[in-house]
């Protein structure tokens, strides 16, 4: 790995914790909406396999040894949406996969092409997260989808959007300043 790839995955490892922050907590559940999964789209649409998944990695260990990285400046994963946050590493490697099977002829994914790059990925997150979570509550598989995905899941398709519209431009613009 280049050293310019592992910058481009710490950086995300860190973009990933401040997005995280931002978030608000939601009237239907104890669980906050943040922007983290916005960051995870954005890592994997944005490098590629091998540093989006060390990246997104890193982010997941730091959290889990107790760094303060996840929502509300907390760390460890023993909490009922563990299952998500273990998610993100594979997410990234899903979404940098299918960017880099459809980029166009000029480098660049079209729009229609990088917006199903997040549909992958957020399966991905919703079988780890529901998973993790009946594990850990005790609830069945439908129950968990109920509480865990279903109140969530039109912000997630407004985050996954927002990372498939941000990716395209952003990549032009570093390619502009020759960046990337």
């Amino acid at each position: 790995m280049k050293t310019k790839d592992m910058a481009e995955a710490a950086l995300f490892t860190a973009v990933t914790a401040v997005f995280a922050q931002i978030g608000f907590p939601q009237p239907f559940s104890t669980v906050p909406v943040t922007l983290s999964l916005f960051a995870v789209f954005l890592c994997g649409m944005m490098l590629d396999k091998k540093a989006a998944f060390l990246s997104q990695l890193a982010y997941v260990l730091l959290g889990a040894v107790g760094a303060p990285v996840f929502y509300g400046f907390a760390g460890g994963l023993v909490r009922p949406t563990g299952g998500f946050v273990i998610a993100y590493p594979f997410m990234a490697f899903a979404a940098a996969w299918i960017t880099e099977k459809v980029r166009g002829k000029n480098g660049t994914p079209s729009l229609a092409r990088i917006a199903a790059a997040a549909s992958v990925p957020l399966v991905i997150c919703y079988a780890f997260g529901c998973l993790w979570f009946a594990f850990y509550t005790g609830a069945s598989l439908p129950a968990a989808f109920a509480v865990a995905v279903v109140p969530f899941a039109a912000f997630d398709i407004v985050k996954a959007a927002a990372a498939s519209m941000a990716a395209p431009l952003l990549q032009r613009a570093l390619r502009r300043q020759r960046v990337q």
